[in-house]
């Protein structure tokens, strides 16, 4: 509703400011056309010169011509301006929301598992189990904070980078499979072993990390995720490949920007606050790399990284 009364009043302010110069510009032609006649009536020597009028009626079609341009294009920037705000404002309006969602969640999570496990007729074994979705609801919110926090870095450019020669291979091996669970399965049989470079791993296993979440988050149940690495040509390509439910088209380089978060069910209905990819976007780039994705509706989404390779 704001969005819609903005833009009335935007476009209603334009529509006046034409009718105005329109008018001032008819007032002035006009007297133009009335010294002429009046210098004529008071010295009758003084003949009405019709190419005189026409040089001031094309001045100040001229003139105008210029301002409507100018005013033109100066609505259609502060429209682009206006409806960039106002995306802006809904994304983070949405970004807060799933936040204040996702925080909730864990720390309610957290709260019920440790009083259920202070039960005494909780038996050990529970008791355990009880402890253990605790843990992994307190590593959801540690997550969550960092994702903040890193954001907020890269938004500030403040985030230092430290980087140091890496087996990435090996790395990318460990993160992959530290996502394998009885129901979430990532593959890592097309990783070239042996790839060496000077990376940054913290922030080379943070876009990892998201990338790999990405493509669980939105691949169907027991769809596994497929890691690939290798190496060709001094650069280092790594694709991450989900089955699931794909981006429009329209939307491919959307999906990078902070907060951003596909509007449709699939998405609507899935946990995310909208930094993960915009993360590994800012992330890659700080490497000197490249991050794209190829995605098909139904059929699935591939993020391609690619890292220059640097052995020295």
């Amino acid at each position: 509703m704001k969005s819609r009364n903005s833009s009335f009043w935007l476009h209603l302010l334009g529509i006046y400011i034409l009718l105005q110069f329109l008018w001032w510009a008819w007032m002035l032609i006009d007297l133009n056309t009335q010294i002429q006649v009046l210098e004529s009536v008071n010295n009758p020597k003084t003949e009405i010169s019709n190419d005189f009028l026409n040089r001031k009626i094309a001045m100040i079609i001229g003139e105008g011509s210029v301002f409507i341009l100018l005013l033109t294009l100066g609505f259609i920037q502060v429209k682009r301006a206006l409806k960039k705000e106002l995306e802006s404002a809904k994304n983070q309006r949405n970004f807060l929301l799933s936040v204040t969602h996702e925080l909730n969640s864990p720390i309610a999570g957290v709260q019920l598992n440790l009083e259920t496990a202070l039960n005494p007729i909780v038996d050990n074994e529970k008791r355990d189990q009880l402890l253990k979705n605790a843990l992994n609801q307190n590593s959801r919110l540690n997550k969550l904070v960092e994702n903040i926090l890193t954001s907020t870095r890269l938004e500030e450019n403040i985030l230092q980078l430290n980087f140091q020669q890496t087996d990435i291979s090996v790395l990318t091996k460990q993160i992959a499979e530290h996502f394998n669970t009885k129901s979430k399965f990532v593959r890592t049989n097309k990783i070239q072993k042996g790839i060496l470079t000077n990376i940054d791993p913290v922030a080379f296993e943070s876009i990892l990390k998201n990338l790999i979440e990405n493509g669980i988050k939105y691949s169907k149940l027991n769809s596994p995720v497929e890691v690939e690495l290798y190496s060709k040509n001094n650069v280092i390509e790594i694709n991450i490949s989900d089955k699931g439910t794909g981006i429009n088209e329209e939307n491919l380089d959307k999906v990078f920007h902070r907060f951003y978060r596909e509007q449709n069910e699939e998405t609507r209905t899935t946990k995310g606050t909208g930094l993960g990819l915009y993360i590994a976007k800012q992330l890659t780039e700080l490497l000197n790399g490249e991050l794209s994705v190829n995605s098909e509706i139904g059929a699935g989404s591939t993020f391609t990284l690619k890292l220059r390779k640097d052995d020295k």
